[in-house]
C-alpha cells in the first residue's frame, strides 16, 4: 500500500517537475511567466487530489454537514443534542459509509415498529425511505407513534 505522503510528494515531484526542464536556469525576463505557471501546476494538483478523493475522505461531507448543522441548531435550543433525525436513503448511505471509512464503530438496528434506525455521534437518524433521498427533517427528542 502507498502511502499518502509518498502519493502526494511524487504527485509534487511530477507536476513542479514538468515545469522546469533539467539544466535550465530561470530567466530573469520569463520570472512573472514562470510564476503563472507554477500557480497553474499547483492549482492542477489541487484540483487532481480533491477530485481523486470522497469529500468524506479529506473535507467536510454535504451530508454530515447537514446532520451536525440541525443537531447544532437543537443543541442551541434546548441545551441537549437530539434524540432522533430522520434522513432520506442518500444521507443514510452516505452516513453508513461515514462510519465505514472512518472506521467508526456502527450502531445501525430495526426500531420496534420496523423503521431502521442508525446512531451519528449521539443522535438516532431514522431511515425515511418514502421521503426525498437527501431528507434531513427537524430533530426531534421523543419518537412518534
Amino acid at each position: 500500500m502507498i502511502e499518502r505522503r509518498m502519493l502526494i510528494g511524487g504527485a509534487v515531484a511530477t507536476r513542479l517537475g514538468a515545469l522546469i526542464a533539467p539544466g535550465d536556469a530561470p530567466q530573469t525576463s520569463t520570472a512573472n511567466r514562470d510564476d503563472d505557471r507554477t500557480a497553474a501546476a499547483i492549482d492542477d494538483l489541487r484540483a487532481a487530489l480533491t477530485s481523486q478523493f470522497e469529500s468524506t475522505e479529506l473535507g467536510p461531507s454535504t451530508y454530515v454537514s447537514r446532520i451536525r448543522q440541525a443537531q447544532r441548531m437543537h443543541l442551541a435550543a434546548t441545551q441537549r443534542y437530539p434524540a432522533f433525525l430522520e434522513v432520506g436513503i442518500d444521507v443514510w448511505d452516505r452516513i453508513y459509509d461515514w462510519h465505514v471509512k472512518h472506521r467508526q464503530p456502527l450502531d445501525a438496528r430495526l426500531l420496534a415498529d420496523g423503521r431502521y434506525a442508525m446512531t451519528f455521534t449521539f443522535t438516532t437518524l431514522v431511515l425515511r425511505p418514502d421521503q426525498s433521498p437527501d431528507y434531513v427533517s427537524v430533530p426531534y427528542d421523543v419518537l412518534p407513534r
